[in-house]
């Protein structure tokens, strides 16, 4: 049996955020479940003026990924609070899931940040980095990625559909008060006007 860890801000969560967690599910590492967790505060986010704070993002994240069956969403880095690192939170897992393999997936553009985390050696130990591939380009670079981090773990490719708005893209189209229905699930964009998040 296998478990994915998919952590990041989701401020807001997006379809190209849900359509990744499918395709992990159902193709490429066809992991068995996918656990969706919030990040608290991000090492590289801690400016937050402007974002959803995380009970918002909680909830946002449960209506996005509530048609998925194997999905779960974790609220383990927003009751640890303080700044949410990776290897915190794959030590979490890996005590509750000790016999299972453990994927934790990153865009194929944080490969090159990747060993400037926290404890990067742990990390590796602790999982398999899945990284997230649109194009044949993202594709070479997670296997170039790989070769290089070799001594350290397993890198593999989790193929996604490409995506091309951002999180920030889609808040300052709320701000500019511009419809998202194109970019996000509809029980989100309900949730964002309900709150009015993001708005000036």
């Amino acid at each position: 049996m296998s478990v994915a860890v998919f952590g990041g801000s989701f401020d807001p969560v997006h379809n190209g955020h849900v359509r990744l967690a499918e395709n992990v599910l159902n193709s490429g590492i066809s992991a068995d479940r996918i656990i969706i967790v919030p990040a608290y505060i991000s090492p590289f986010k801690q400016d937050r003026k402007g974002y959803a704070d995380g009970f918002h993002r909680l909830n946002m994240c449960r209506a996005a990924f509530a048609n998925i069956s194997n999905a779960e969403i974790s609220d383990y880095e927003l009751r640890s609070e303080g700044i949410s690192y990776t290897v915190n939170t794959l030590r979490h897992f890996h005590s509750i899931f000790p016999d299972e393999k453990l994927y934790f997936i990153v865009g194929s553009d944080s490969l090159r940040t990747l060993p400037a985390w926290k404890n990067f050696p742990e990390i590796m130990k602790l999982c398999t980095i899945a990284a997230a591939a649109r194009s044949e380009e993202d594709r070479l670079n997670i296997r170039r990625f790989a070769e290089d981090v070799l001594p350290y773990g397993e890198v593999v490719t989790a193929d996604c559909e490409p995506f091309e708005i951002s999180s920030t893209e889609i808040r300052r189209l709320i701000g500019e008060g511009k419809d998202i229905s194109p970019y996000v699930p509809e029980a989100v964009a309900q949730y964002i006007r309900d709150n009015r998040l993001y708005s000036i």
